[in-house]
C-alpha cells in the first residue's frame, strides 16, 4: 500500500474497539486495512469503523474501494437510501469480496446504528 497509514478505530461485534493502522483510498471516507483476524483484507468506514467487505489481497479491496465510493459520501453518516446493499454487493462480487466481515454497516444498521 502507498501512502502513511492512519490508525482507526473499529466497531466490531460485541464491545471492543480495537485500532489498526489502515491505508487511506482515493474514496474519501473509506479505508483499507488488514483484517484483525488476518483473513484478508477489510475496506472500512473511517468515521464508524465498521466495514463494508472483505478481499483476498490489498489490491482488490482498494478497487472496490474506490468503485463503492461513487456510491455515497463516507466522510460523515453514510445515507444508507443512497447506498443499496444490491448496489454494494455487485461491486464486492465484481472484485471477489471474502464473505463474513467482522462487522459490516449492514449489521449495524440493522442492529439500529447510525452511520
Amino acid at each position: 500500500m502507498n501512502g502513511k497509514p492512519v490508525r482507526v478505530r473499529l466497531r466490531v461485534v460485541g464491545d471492543t474497539f480495537p485500532e489498526v493502522d489502515a491505508y487511506p483510498t482515493p474514496a474519501p471516507g473509506l479505508v483499507v486495512h488488514k483484517a484483525i483476524d488476518a483473513n484478508g483484507w477489510m475496506i472500512t468506514q473511517a468515521t464508524t469503523g465498521c466495514g463494508v467487505a472483505r478481499f483476498g489481497n490489498p489490491e482488490a479491496a482498494l478497487t472496490a474501494a474506490t468503485e463503492l465510493g461513487t456510491l455515497a459520501d463516507w466522510t460523515g453518516p453514510v445515507d444508507m437510501a443512497a447506498v443499496s446493499e444490491a448496489g454494494s454487493a455487485v461491486i464486492c462480487q465484481r472484485w471477489g469480496a471474502l464473505p463474513n466481515p467482522t462487522y459490516t454497516w449492514g449489521e449495524a444498521r440493522r442492529a439500529g446504528a447510525i452511520l
